[in-house]
């Protein structure tokens, strides 16, 4: 397994009165991002993050998809 910490910066966006992210892996369920920070577990095979903005009025953004194709590499014998 491998994780991927990444990090927002919420004065970075451009969503007029932003609260907060959300975000998904796998289709799975929406988590709220408090803290401008997710890691990201990915598994063998195929992972999407999925990530969408609320602002303040609790209207939420249009969703960003991002996929990542995971197959670790093989061992490589030295002798």
């Amino acid at each position: 397994m491998v994780s991927v910490t990444s990090k927002w910066e919420i004065p970075g966006s451009v969503t007029p009165n932003l609260r907060t992210y959300l975000v998904r892996t796998n289709g799975g369920s929406w988590q709220t991002i408090r803290d401008c920070k997710f890691r990201w577990k990915l598994e063998l095979g195929k992972n999407t993050l999925d990530v969408r903005t609320q602002n303040r009025f609790e209207v939420i953004g249009p969703t960003v998809t991002a996929t990542v194709l995971f197959k670790p590499a093989k061992a490589v014998n030295h002798d």
